[in-house]
């Protein structure tokens, strides 16, 4: 499911998550003119770490895109939402590690690798609640859960890395991820 971000927004979508508008396209299937307003982010379903994730402003940047698309499932999402910025949320098993706030001044994706910065953020109850709706429904194991913040900080659903690195985690706290995952899986392994 994580691997392909159309089979995780409709999952996401019967948890009744929060997310921005969100609509699925077939590559074949683009018409010559887009079909939301400007701006809005073009994803590819099976990009990571911030690639295959487009911004779009202008016309160019819709003939200029669609070229480079590799995949054929496609997703159109509004972007109204603070740019730049997103809470990658870590979690292993049924438990919630910590929460990191990205931030990038320079590029549309708080992505760490792509020049971002990374602070610790204390998670609030609200915020808490809504995780614990997504982990409690399916049996992962290590993930990062990544959200995109509205204009009044209210979280909306982005992704699930099934794959999550650790740099901004160990950057931002004293957290021994490797240490509590191996602990995780001694337990599924003896239970």
């Amino acid at each position: 499911m994580c691997n392909h971000k159309s089979i995780t927004y409709h999952e996401m979508i019967k948890l009744k998550i929060p997310m921005v508008d969100t609509y699925f396209f077939k590559k074949e299937h683009v018409r010559h003119s887009p079909p939301l307003e400007y701006p809005f982010v073009m994803k590819e379903s099976i990009g990571r770490s911030g690639k295959q994730v487009y911004f779009i402003q202008s016309n160019d940047d819709w003939n200029r895109y669609q070229h480079k698309l590799k995949t054929n499932d496609l997703i159109i999402q509004t972007c109204d939402v603070q740019l730049g910025k997103d809470l990658r949320v870590f979690v292993i098993g049924k438990k919630i590690i910590g929460a990191v706030m990205r931030e990038n001044k320079d590029d549309f994706r708080a992505n760490f690798n792509l020049g971002g910065t990374a602070k610790w953020y204390s998670l609030n109850k609200s915020e808490t609640s809504l995780i614990h709706r997504i982990i409690h429904q399916y049996d992962f194991d290590l993930i990062g859960i990544d959200f995109l913040i509205d204009h009044n900080g209210f979280l909306l659903f982005n992704e699930i890395e099934d794959v999550v690195g650790s740099r901004i985690l160990s950057a931002t706290s004293d957290i021994n991820l490797l240490k509590r995952y191996a602990i995780h899986i001694k337990n599924r392994l003896t239970n």
